[in-house]
């Protein structure tokens, strides 16, 4: 059983204008997603910025009201439910900001923003609830001195550390991470990526993480989704994805993973174009005006993400082509 279960989901944001602020347009940033995390289990979330890999984070924990679709975390429903509900849904999963600076409330110590989830879910005495945030911050790697500094005491990996231990303090199931490795540097992103995996190990935690970079996620990750425009293209298991990708959307995020080896050649030649607004999406497939394989059926008919092989994959000419993956590119 799905630990989480999400089906058909949209968000669209309303553009407003004129005197009267009417709805002048509609912006599709989620169009009808569904995916499904296991307990214990990793799903990468790809695609290049503003396909709405963080907005359906958000939908997800209902940080942004879904405009349709559904959301079941251990087989219920959190579509439409009570503050209260939802509180009690919030226990269970919790969210990893890409900015730890501006999540964390600047005019609170540490341990005050630690002790926080406590005091909201009414758990514990004060001296349980102290001796809490002391093990928070010896399981994310931070001293216990760090219980009576501020946020902006910290370097961007504290920072994201403070983050970390904030959203496991209630031994939620799910973690949604939000690009949490993105603003930091090189060597600072392994440290955090080991301690979301030790943390998960530990805790049996499920994780939705959303990057841009499929280098990053294909170390943390058991599945990988890979998004465009609001919708899921590609769903593999990590390793398939990598050996042998479907959609040629995926095929040009592995083109464009930075190597040293010279002389890997390019199964694509560069993607042209601008990615199409979400306001004014193609019709048919979305990525068909970028794509070198588009025919004008295309056009038509927007793809099914449908079973091939062990991927799911939304593409019309997904079973005549081949796309070589970059395990053949380097043999």
């Amino acid at each position: 059983m799905s630990l989480l279960k999400v089906t058909d989901l949209e968000k669209r944001f309303a553009i407003r204008g004129g005197v009267l602020r009417g709805v002048k347009g509609w912006v599709q940033a989620v169009n009808g997603v569904s995916l499904e995390v296991a307990p214990g289990k990793t799903l990468g979330i790809v695609g290049e910025s503003g396909c709405g890999k963080s907005t359906l984070g958000r939908a997800i924990l209902q940080l942004e009201q879904p405009t349709a679709g559904d959301v079941e975390f251990e087989g219920q429903s959190q579509i439409g439910r009570s503050k209260q509900d939802l509180l009690a849904f919030r226990r269970e999963a919790q969210m990893v900001f890409q900015d730890a600076y501006e999540a964390l409330n600047a005019r609170h110590t540490v341990g005050r923003i630690l002790r926080e989830p406590f005091e909201i879910h009414r758990l514990g005495s004060e001296a349980e609830r102290d001796q809490w945030v002391l093990e928070l911050l010896h399981q994310v790697g931070l001293p216990a001195e760090a219980i009576n500094r501020y946020p902006h005491e910290f370097s961007g990996g504290q920072r994201q550390r403070i983050g970390i231990a904030r959203a496991i303090a209630l031994n939620p199931k799910l973690l949604v991470c939000d690009e949490p490795v993105s603003a930091l540097d090189v060597s600072v992103q392994s440290q955090i990526m080991n301690l979301l995996m030790q943390l998960q190990r530990q805790r049996g935690l499920a994780m939705l993480f959303i990057a841009h970079d499929l280098a990053v996620v294909k170390h943390l990750s058991h599945e990988i989704a890979v998004m465009y425009l609001g919708r899921i293209v590609e769903i593999a298991p990590t390793k398939t994805l990598f050996e042998a990708p479907k959609h040629p959307y995926t095929q040009a995020l592995l083109d464009a993973i930075p190597t040293v080896d010279l002389d890997r050649p390019k199964t694509l030649k560069p993607l042209e174009g601008d990615v199409p607004s979400p306001i004014n999406l193609p019709s048919g497939c979305a990525f068909r005006t970028r794509c070198p394989y588009a025919t004008e059926a295309c056009a038509g008919s927007v793809p099914a993400l449908e079973l091939n092989d062990l991927t799911r994959v939304a593409c019309h000419r997904a079973a005549e082509l081949s796309l070589p993956g970059l395990a053949s590119q380097t043999q």
